[in-house]
């Protein structure tokens, strides 16, 4: 049975620890996930439940650390870790195959380097989230974010003010990163005017548990519009059987489908800052039309995104590695 140990210098919204525990469930290998720094309040311990601290200053924690990489046959690296961690690696476990992992950073550069270049690690993979960061790292193989959620038996039924949840994580401006666009707030604000939609935004966090619970009583889900891309909640909102809007453009897509190894297109409804206000009125009133696609993003996520067969394209990289 091979040992993956996954490390990471923050939680990266619990996805390393998610991806640990696929590997537990559903490969036959042992795995945990090990974070140097927990998000600052009000994020501290949303995403750290089944990890692990490395404490420099707690015996007992540093034991398990020291076991588990004494004991590994790969070490996977998402974005950074210490050069103090990177040391004690090396120092206990030379010999392991190490991968190297981008995901979305914390704040946006003029430029985008590889990272992994000042390890000292012998690299044997390169890997990137299967979203929107492809086109920057090309390469690098996609892999896409594991999303625990129990997908509903039906979409949430829509009444005549359809529930709208558009919560973007940050605010922060960028080409590649942000999340927000005015012309989208605009036509956000005109549509809850006329009374067509009731539009969700949380003002403050709430644990992953909970929003996917809240998720499934959406009707639609938004993401972003402006970079081309999608993110996380765009998965999310195909699980919960949501409509599922973001700006996604062919490559974007064609990335998807390589993670998911269909041809088909995943049931996104596409707006850009050009037509979105326009596009995103005709949509909320043919409730017939997003009946029709919430089905779609229920059947797609069903056949698609369950974890259990998202993880084979990990087991068949880590395969990969001699």
């Amino acid at each position: 049975m091979k040992t993956i140990i996954h490390i990471s210098k923050t939680p990266l919204v619990g996805a390393p620890a998610r991806l640990s525990a696929a590997i537990r469930d559903h490969l036959d290998c042992h795995s945990l996930h090990f974070f140097e720094n927990d998000y600052p309040e009000p994020l501290t311990n949303f995403f750290t439940s089944t990890s692990l601290h490395i404490d420099y200053d707690n015996p007992a924690l540093m034991l398990l650390f020291d076991e588990a990489i004494r004991s590994a046959d790969i070490i996977h690296i998402h974005n950074q870790c210490s050069f103090a961690t990177e040391q004690r690696i090396l120092d206990l476990r030379p010999t392991a195959k190490f991968i190297y992992h981008v995901h979305s950073p914390l704040r946006e550069g003029p430029l985008y380097f590889r990272r992994m270049d000042d390890f000292r690690f012998d690299w044997s993979a390169f890997f990137v989230v299967g979203q929107i960061w492809p086109r920057l790292y090309p390469e690098a193989m996609p892999m896409p974010n594991l999303i625990p959620i129990s997908p509903p038996d039906s979409p949430a039924s829509i009444g005549e003010c359809l529930k709208v949840l558009y919560s973007p994580s940050h605010r922060r401006d960028g080409r590649w990163g942000t999340k927000v666009s005015p012309a989208l707030d605009e036509a956000l604000s005109k549509i809850e005017a006329q009374g067509l939609a009731e539009i969700y935004d949380l003002k403050s966090p709430i644990l992953p548990y909970q929003l996917g619970e809240l998720r499934k009583r959406m009707n639609i889900t938004i993401d972003e519009i402006t970079t081309g891309g999608f993110h996380q909640i765009s998965l999310e909102g195909l699980l919960c059987g949501n409509v599922v809007i973001n700006g996604s453009d062919e490559f974007s897509i064609q990335v998807m489908r390589g993670w998911t190894k269909t041809k088909k297109r995943p049931p996104f409804v596409i707006m850009n800052e050009a037509n979105v206000e326009k596009a995103l009125s005709e949509l909320l009133e043919n409730h017939a039309r997003l009946a029709e696609i919430a089905e779609a993003s229920l059947a797609y996520s069903k056949e698609f995104l369950p974890p259990a067969k998202l993880i084979q394209r990990y087991d068949e990289a880590y395969r990969a590695i001699r």
